[in-house]
């Protein structure tokens, strides 16, 4: 189990035995979002516009970046990739890598979204500050 909040730390917990593995507290860590783990590391993002990558093995930084808006929603796991609304209503298609941050595509909303979205099948459901959107398509 990976966990991660500001005011405390990251870490690393072996369900099996609850066992620490690690714990660190030198990255930006998220104080609204939930950290999601990929196969490149475990993503953190900050209300103030931070994401951070961290080791899974012992939660060294892997490389952090500070972008223009910050994040209340938490990230989803869409495919191999992930998929997060900043505060300004921007959907952020992001490509796990432990090198660098990779947005492959930004799409606008129109409108500020603080909530993280479901996805049923092909539709994703998010709350925007005054409207519910279904967006839906295929699966390219």
């Amino acid at each position: 189990v990976y966990v991660a909040c500001d005011g405390a730390y990251a870490a690393a917990i072996e369900v099996a035995t609850g066992k620490l593995l690690w714990k660190g507290d030198d990255a930006v860590l998220p104080d609204v979002s939930s950290p999601v783990v990929t196969e490149a590391g475990l993503y953190l993002f900050g209300s103030s516009g931070t994401v951070t990558c961290l080791n899974v093995i012992d939660g060294e930084i892997l490389w952090e970046k500070d972008l223009k808006d910050g994040f209340y929603s938490s990230p989803l796991l869409l495919g191999k990739d992930l998929i997060i609304f900043d505060r300004k209503g921007n959907l952020l298609l992001i490509e796990p890598s432990s090198k660098e941050l990779i947005i492959k595509e930004t799409l606008k909303l129109g409108e500020p979204v603080v909530t993280t979205p479901v996805i049923i099948g092909n539709k994703m459901w998010v709350r925007g500050y005054q409207n519910i959107y279904c967006i839906s398509g295929d699966k390219k």
